[in-house]
């Protein structure tokens, strides 16, 4: 992403967080500074954009950084493009499919991202994946469409115990999977 252009200016074998030790972990933090440097020089930046180039890496909760601010503190785009980066960390990876991605983001981030934003992702997410045929390559070996997506007897999505998948099985036959199971299968999208 464009966003973090700035880890150019890292040494080769030092690009990437895990690289780096609690001793100088801050030299890292400071590829925002750097992209931020970098993209003030193009002129489709515009201030919005590259205040949240900024803060791309600030929490909701604070723990972020450079600057540790939380909540509505950090510029809207910021908080978009963290939920974003979350994303394509997780569904860069080909154990991890879109559905597994979200389910992560809940149980390992939730306190760091704005939950309406989230909310937002996951609904997008949900209403493209209704409808859509599967089938997994585990020992169980399913297969059908879902659905829908529900958020169970809870009045959050957040609760990843509450949100089910129901699918439509090959006999036509409907079951109901919570999301956390399903979206830990091998799952391939046809």
């Amino acid at each position: 992403m464009l966003v973090n252009i700035g880890v150019l200016n890292l040494p080769d074998n030092k690009r990437y967080m895990d690289q780096w030790d609690e001793t100088n972990i801050n030299e890292f933090y400071e590829h925002v500074i750097h992209s931020h440097r970098i993209l003030t020089k193009c002129d489709f930046m515009t201030r919005d954009m590259l205040q949240a180039v900024l803060y791309h890496h600030e929490k909701y909760d604070g723990s972020g950084y450079p600057r540790n601010i939380s909540g509505k503190q950090i510029p809207l785009l910021s908080r978009i493009i963290y939920i974003a980066d979350l994303y394509a960390f997780y569904t860069i990876r080909k154990e991890y499919n879109s559905l597994r991605a979200v389910s992560t983001i809940c149980q390992e981030h939730l306190n760091e991202v704005d939950m309406e934003i989230f909310f937002t992702l996951s609904k997008r997410l949900f209403d493209y994946f209704t409808g859509q045929k599967f089938r997994t390559r585990d020992s169980d070996s399913l297969m059908g469409k879902i659905i829908t997506f529900d958020q169970g007897t809870g009045n959050t999505i957040y609760d990843q115990s509450n949100v089910n998948v129901y699918i439509e099985q090959e006999n036509k036959s409907v079951i109901p999977m919570s999301l956390n199971t399903f979206s830990n299968k091998n799952i391939e999208f046809l």
